[in-house]
């Protein structure tokens, strides 16, 4: 028997099943391929189950087609018995499953169930679709979660088309991609994959709090003032955007808003309530004077690192931060003024986006980006060691997945939504550090994988120190460009050089007035009487324009009863919809479209019923200036009142 050669076809066989037996136990989930010695055509099957009797082995296997180049084809026949079965070249294995995916793609492992060197690549457009990594302690989320932003770096270096990588650090983990791996075990085990110990230093951009703590602004508007604030304080936020509807400012400092809300008609707990969490964040070292700018840290081809560790107020700041964050590059996307693609890297995500709770503005804009991230660019990678404490309608936007070695009551959560087999519980639970189970919608089908050793180095043991200084050091560096680039914003411009003025040519000299000597009084007397006894002089007058009657006073009932037939048209969802706008004088956070369906929300905007302004939707305007011209602020107001006497 060859190297290559397992056993033979045994038994009856079928087009999508048969059975070999061998001498050699492969492991379940093992890929095989039969030659049939009849025809040579050649199948492509996987191990589900293996029973020893004695010394031989006898495996039965589905079928997954028949081999043709490198893509597979529907069987037209079972394997003849007698044939014999091998196992597949590593490299054309390797093709096969990637089922004819021509994009780019990242080398993280090899198959575990393979006797050679089998890549297994994770491709690059399955991550737009989202990815969920999941493992219990000890499992190697961190180290696989490095392995993948060394790949992307890797990939894209010196492409222009390279995205951005952004990580919400929440435990200080990921320093060390800034130097080469260091473990004398790990880089002996790199050499056998053909590769070599790197570091990354000049493509990280970190954020610490003890060298360059992120900058967020201290201005806030009443959006982002209900991101700091639970569920049961979210009326807070019509408190706020009353006062600054009032002061008609879109935002304010915070320490103006304190002293707005005191000045307020409050009650006074009310009063305290919003003070006392202002203030706690106002004096906790959270927000800066300057803010930076989404390219001063979202640039292609570079790792931007926010480190949590030592956040100030705990995690209520670290959610904070984090929901900001996130909400700025969301609106910037939605805006399309992103300039690339980032991939979203969120340690410990069930903290970010918890299943359980009411209304939770960090898990609502997780979310968010979870449902329209592929098409705005924004791509998610959530890393967790609990799937059953993270938000449902997050994983259920998660189309790719890598689960190393779990808990068996993380595994029933995580099968019910793969809608896995229950045989995968048992293998997920017996899985080594650093094995897992890999599914993305490009691949053939799931495979078991060991990931590769990292090129970086582990930020514990003898190297965290090594890896603490780096860090100060890029965090450090990234402070002061900031600082450069926020300076350079804020230089007054050169007032333009004025044109060269023309040459005046001296204006020739004025004739010389007559001086004519004074008359006498007798003659001005005589002059006087001449004047007297004139005739009258005739006054000539232009005939006066006709005067333009006034237009008729607007028929405002009629107006809004045919803006109502329209909405209403648009079915009862719709209706709700503008209620909800016209009882909230015509504005709404965009948030709230959240809870309606995107045909809904299309089918208003395409009637101009409604239109959407940067993070505020409106009742439209311009809907009423079309069908009468232009109204003025008056018109407006008496408009809305009708819609709520007619709602009400």
């Amino acid at each position: 028997m060859s190297a290559k050669e397992l056993g033979v076809v045994v038994g009856r066989a079928r087009t999508l099943s048969f059975t070999f037996r061998s001498e050699v136990r492969p492991p379940v989930g093992a890929f095989i391929i039969a030659e049939d010695k009849e025809t040579g055509a050649r199948v492509l099957g996987v191990v589900k189950e293996v029973t020893m009797t004695g010394a031989i082995a006898l495996c039965d296997v589905d079928v997954l087609g028949e081999i043709k180049g490198k893509r597979l084809q529907e069987p037209k026949k079972p394997v003849t018995p007698g044939s014999k079965v091998y196992w597949p070249d590593a490299k054309e294995l390797s093709e096969i499953l990637l089922g004819g995916y021509k994009g780019e793609k990242l080398w993280i492992g090899r198959l575990l169930t393979h006797p050679e060197m089998c890549p297994v690549y994770f491709p690059v457009e399955d991550i737009a679709r989202h990815v969920l990594l999941t493992a219990s302690t000890g499992g190697g989320k961190s180290y696989t979660v490095a392995v993948l932003i060394e790949e992307l770096l890797r990939v894209f270096e010196g492409r222009k088309d390279a995205p951005a990588v952004l990580v919400v650090d929440a435990h200080n983990e990921y320093g060390g991609l800034a130097l080469p791996n260091k473990d004398p075990e790990q880089c002996e085990m790199l050499k056998q994959w053909g590769l070599s110990p790197r570091g990354f230093a000049d493509r990280l951009i970190i954020f610490d709090w003890k060298y360059n703590p992120p900058r967020i602004s201290r201005k806030f508007d009443a959006q982002r003032f209900a991101f700091l604030f639970s569920a049961k304080d979210y009326k807070w936020f019509f408190y706020i955007q009353e006062i600054l509807a009032q002061r008609k400012k879109e935002k304010m400092d915070v320490e103006e808003m304190i002293n707005e809300v005191l000045a307020s008609d409050l009650h006074p707990s009310t009063k305290q309530a919003i003070v006392r969490r202002l203030r706690s964040i106002l004096h906790s070292g959270i927000l800066s004077e300057e803010e930076v700018e989404l390219e001063d840290f979202i640039r292609p081809g570079h790792v931007t690192i926010i480190r949590l560790a030592d956040t100030p107020l705990g995690d209520v700041g670290m959610r904070f931060v984090v929901a900001d964050i996130l909400r700025r590059l969301y609106d910037a996307a939605k805006a399309r003024r992103l300039k690339t693609k980032v991939i979203i890297v969120v340690e410990e995500a069930h903290l970010f986006a918890p299943a359980k709770g009411q209304y939770d503005p960090v898990r609502e804009i997780i979310e968010r980006i979870s449902r329209e991230g592929r098409k705005l660019g924004l791509w998610l990678i959530l890393v967790t060691q609990s799937p059953r404490d993270l938000s449902p309608t997050v994983i259920t936007n998660l189309n790719s997945f890598l689960a190393l070695r779990l808990q068996r009551r993380d595994v029933r959560v995580l099968i019910d939504y793969l809608g896995a087999s229950k045989e995968l519980a048992e293998v997920l639970v017996k899985l080594q550090p650093g094995q897992g189970y890999l599914r993305t919608p490009s691949l053939l089908l799931p495979v078991l994988v060991q990931v590769r050793p990292r090129l970086t180095c582990e930020a514990k043991g003898p190297y965290l120190r090594e890896v603490e200084e780096i860090v100060r050091k890029i965090a450090e560096k990234t402070r002061i460009e900031l600082e450069q680039r926020i300076k350079a914003r804020m230089k007054p411009k050169a007032p333009p050089v004025p044109p060269p003025k023309p040459e005046v040519k001296p204006a020739p000299p004025k004739p010389t007035a007559v001086v004519r000597p004074p008359q006498p009084q007798v003659q001005r007397e005589q002059v006087r009487q001449a004047e007297a006894l004139a005739p009258p002089k005739v006054v000539v007058t232009r005939p006066t324009k006709p005067t333009v009657p006034r237009q008729p006073p607007l028929d405002i009932e009629r107006v809004v009863s045919k803006f109502w037939d329209e909405v209403s048209a648009l079915g009862p969802a719709a209706v709700c919809l503008v209620q909800e706008l016209v009882l909230s004088d015509g504005e709404l956070l965009l948030e709230y479209l959240a809870g309606y369906d995107e045909s809904v929300v299309d089918a208003l905007l395409a009637s101009r019923v409604i239109k959407l302004d940067g993070n505020v939707v409106r009742l439209n305007r311009e809907y009423f200036e079309r069908l009468v011209g232009r109204i003025d602020d008056a018109t407006w107001a008496e408009i809305l009142r009708k819609l709520r006497s007619l709602i009400s």
